[in-house]
């Protein structure tokens, strides 16, 4: 059964636990966010009574679905892709009908054959492996939640090939197997053994031919089947040996893969085989491949490494077989052969039992459908299965294009309808490839170009666009506008070579591997998405990345920032951005903000969680980090729960004002093995000051606005003041941000001893009294956040007199004023909600 807990969907993600490291001056003052509350949600706790099985990995996705049955409280998706069904893997997702408290009122299930579901499953398709919810479409009043299915599996199904006639009989005295290949043109098996000799083998499995080479044979591979002739694996060292198969002798070609390739306790080069004209070297160790151009003249071009499938090590053997365009390998630990494309995405997975398996081939059938399959066991046996599907007209490589199923949600959380958006299905019209695992993560944009269609962004994390390469993985994004019965209009498609983006993407980043919208970044009127590439090596080795796109109205790339792992403190190996989603203001001091998912990070690797407000440039001005041993969260949790793996803001739900998030830990083993868990936290900033002065009836033109701002301006919200760093006069680390301005506008903080009743100031109100004092004007960036400060307390001493200095036991209150030439009620300019503060020591 596939286990969170190891292998991860559908990329490896090794973090590590690590302090939060703020690098910087923007993120020096930052104020801490922490847990005030959280209620663990799973089989038989809160109000859950949902029936789960061992590794079904409930809480791998999440989305709020607002209120789906009318009873004032909003209702939640839970992702579970790898709930078995009616076969292995073929994926579920949860409705939770929620109450005011967090805890679960009622569920249901929807998937294989439940839940008015009308969608087949098979095997491997991870039915909810992404989740996103999207506003009416119908005008039936309610969300929309939108599935994917990407259509791969990584826990194994039962071995289609028939059963095993063995050759081992056959074979030399003492001779035991540890790679074999079918030569084509020889009509021969070639086979390996690990003390040096060679055979070549009919299908009957009488022996032709014996040749001693010597060395610690591993692998063997075929790099041209016109010509008689075989590369061999060498393992200790790491080498290649070109071998003529008529003589038996070595051509005196060689290649030294040990600069790129060694693995440790003799676990080095274990598998070979020829894909494209590049040779693919497992290493057994890590799982990892390796790729090489090799040369005559011993020269040797490394390509690059393609991650473990699933994150599998173990590897023992592969072929690449050209008819079907699929690549074979073989994890003896496990039993288990997995179908992969020639980029490593893998496409099936199933359970082969034996012993010491530690080579493959394929016998193609072509034009049958069936082919022979060949294991080599290093325990002196070869075995080959006669009837193992493998038909030459590329059917095989329709599993893991993935697609994305929207569903019309009746009042009772059953599918009233739903739509199947896939390569060529639904409207869509982009050709997919094998392995791009459309639905990687999905977002809803809103209405981004006011043509009344809502949009959806679709990630494909393993697409190859940009690259020659086979194993590329460097992944994009499709932006989908939807009709009202999720039928696609119009699509744009964002990759290295698409949509106008332009940052740097290499071989295995995976762009696209989460997503969401991040809300109006650079304050051009239009929302901004950002992406993650987990697997980016920039700052180190796989520490990943965030991109923030600047898109405008009509989803085309204007820009793009990138956010390296390492600058917010992340290393090599811990694949920053595996999960995202939108921030609450009030969590990022009302700056657009991104919630961010380390699912093996954070304390005793069991997950993490950082909260991050952004800049109008696309940096960090804020950075937070929530797991086991920070950030005021207790658990309890344990290494490999995958805290983050899913993620999503839900909004109060209790109403007292704080804004609650979702994130989900489906390796969690509560309520058995892997059957998962989502944790619900309530989040908040630390108190610094006193809000008030927010908009109400009071406001002069009608103009009132929400939450915790001011009077409503022509940015369509209101000025909100926020504070951070600390109170005190001898850090003098305060900083005040005013948001929600329009942006590059002018505007000043102005600050008084006293509050007063509120004053009509312009489009807004005034609530500072007494001895006024007035800081510098400042400029709105352009996501309309102003700033002042830290240094406010040295700037009252170094510029005005005795009455204005900050002095520890003062309380001082702060406004903001600001111009608002298109306010809404004609002034000019408008006032920000307010602030006391008492300033210590």
């Amino acid at each position: 059964m596939f286990h969170f807990r190891v292998h991860r969907t559908p990329y490896r993600l090794r973090m590590a636990a690590l302090p939060l490291a703020l690098l910087g001056a923007s993120h020096a003052a930052a104020q801490s966010l922490s847990v005030v509350e959280e209620l663990r949600l799973s089989e038989g706790v809160a109000g859950f009574s949902g029936s789960l099985a061992d590794g079904d990995g409930f809480g791998a996705s999440l989305a709020s679905l607002g209120d789906l049955n009318g009873d004032g409280v909003d209702d939640w998706a839970v992702g579970a892709p790898l709930t078995d069904g009616n076969g292995q893997d073929r994926g579920a997702i949860w409705i939770l009908f929620m109450r005011a408290d967090g805890t679960v009122d009622s569920a249901r299930s929807i998937g294989d054959g439940l839940g008015g579901l009308g969608l087949t499953l098979a095997d491997g398709d991870r039915f909810g492996h992404a989740l996103a919810s999207l506003p009416d479409l119908n005008g039936d009043g309610r969300r929309e939640l939108c599935v994917s299915v990407i259509g791969t599996s990584f826990g194994g199904t039962a071995w289609p090939g028939g059963s095993a006639t063995s050759l081992g009989a056959s074979l030399p005295a003492l001779f035991e197997p540890s790679g074999c290949v079918w030569h084509a043109g020889l009509q021969q098996l070639v086979v390996v053994s690990d003390d040096g000799r060679v055979v070549l083998v009919e299908t009957d499995g009488s022996v032709q031919q014996t040749f001693l080479v010597g060395g610690d044979l591993e692998a063997v591979a075929v790099p041209d089947e016109t010509l008689p002739v075989a590369y061999l694996g060498v393992e200790h060292p790491d080498t290649v040996i070109e071998l003529n198969l008529n003589t038996g002798l070595p051509t005196g070609e060689s290649w030294d893969l040990t600069p790129w390739m060694q693995g440790a306790n003799s676990r080095g080069l274990e598998s070979l085989t020829v894909v494209q004209g590049l040779v693919y070297a497992g290493l057994q160790e890590s799982g990892e491949i390796f790729v090489f151009d090799l040369q005559p003249g011993s020269l040797v071009q490394f390509m690059g490494i393609i991650p473990p499938p699933g994150g599998r090590d173990e590897l023992s053997g592969l072929h690449y077989e050209a008819s079907t365009d699929i690549l074979y390998a073989i994890y003896d630990p496990d039993d288990l052969v997995l179908e992969l494309t020639p980029s490593g995405s893998a496409l099936r997975a199933y359970f082969l039992p034996g012993s010491s398996q530690e080579g493959v081939a394929l016998i193609p059938g072509c034009p049958g459908p069936m082919a022979t399959f060949v294991v080599a066991e290093d325990n002196g046996d070869l075995n080959t299965y006669a009837t193992y599907p493998a038909p030459c007209d590329g059917s095989r490589q329709l599993w893991g294009r993935g697609g994305v199923d929207v569903l019309f949600l009746a009042p009772d959380g059953s599918v009233a309808s739903e739509t199947w958006i896939a390569s060529g299905s639904g409207g869509f019209g982009a050709s997919l490839d094998a392995g791009d695992f459309f639905g990687s993560a999905l977002a809803s944009l809103g209405d981004r170009d006011g043509d009344g269609l809502q949009e959806l962004a679709v990630g494909a994390a393993h697409d190859d666009d940009s690259s020659s390469s086979p194993f590329s993985q460097r992944g994009a994004v499709y932006l989908l506008s939807l009709t009202g019965s999720g039928q696609v209009s119009a699509w744009t498609k964002i990759s290295a070579t698409s949509g106008g983006f332009g940052g740097t993407l290499n071989d295995g980043d995976g762009f696209g591997a989460s997503l969401t919208s991040a809300g109006d970044v650079d304050g051009d009127g239009n929302s901004d998405l950002v992406v993650g590439t987990p697997y980016s090596d920039s700052g180190g080795g796989q520490t990943g990345s965030l991109w923030t796109c600047f898109l405008d109205a009509t989803g085309v790339v204007m820009g793009q920032a990138e956010l390296r792992g390492v600058d917010i403190g992340a290393q090599a190996g811990e694949a920053l951005g595996a999960a995202l989603a939108q921030a609450a203001g009030d969590w990022t001091g009302g700056r657009p903000g991104v919630l961010v998912g380390s699912p093996t990070g954070g304390d005793s690797s069991a997950g993490a969680i950082r909260v991050l407000a952004l800049a109008g440039d696309g940096s960090v001005s804020e950075s937070h980090l929530i797991d086991g041993a920070n950030g005021g969260f207790s658990g309890p949790l344990a290494a490999g729960d995958g805290l983050g793996f899913g993620l999503a803001a839900v909004g109060d739900t209790d109403g007292d004002g704080m804004s609650e998030l979702v994130a989900g830990a489906p390796g969690d083993d509560g309520a058995g093995d892997g059957r998962g868990a989502a944790w619900a936290l309530e989040l908040k900033r630390d108190s610094l000051g006193v809000g008030f002065c927010y908009a109400d009836g009071t406001c002069p033109c009608g103009n009132a606005g929400t939450g915790a701002a001011g009077c409503a301006n022509s940015a369509g919200t209101g000025g909100a003041i926020f504070p951070s760093g600390s109170a005190s006069i001898t850090a003098d680390d305060l900083m005040l941000s005013v948001s929600g301005l329009p942006p590059s506008k002018f505007g000043l903080i102005f600050m008084g001893d006293a509050t007063i009743p509120a004053l009509p100031m312009a489009d807004g109100m005034r609530c500072v009294g007494g001895s006024l004092f007035r800081f510098g004007a400042r400029l709105s960036d352009g996501s309309g956040v102003l700033t002042e400060g830290p240094g406010i307390v040295g700037w009252t001493w170094n510029n005005l007199g005795s009455a204005g200095h900050i002095l520890a036991g003062d309380t001082w209150s702060f406004q903001c004023w600001y111009r608002d030439p298109k306010g809404p009620c004609g002034t000019g300019s408008n006032a920000s909600s307010a602030l006391a503060i008492t300033f210590v020591l």
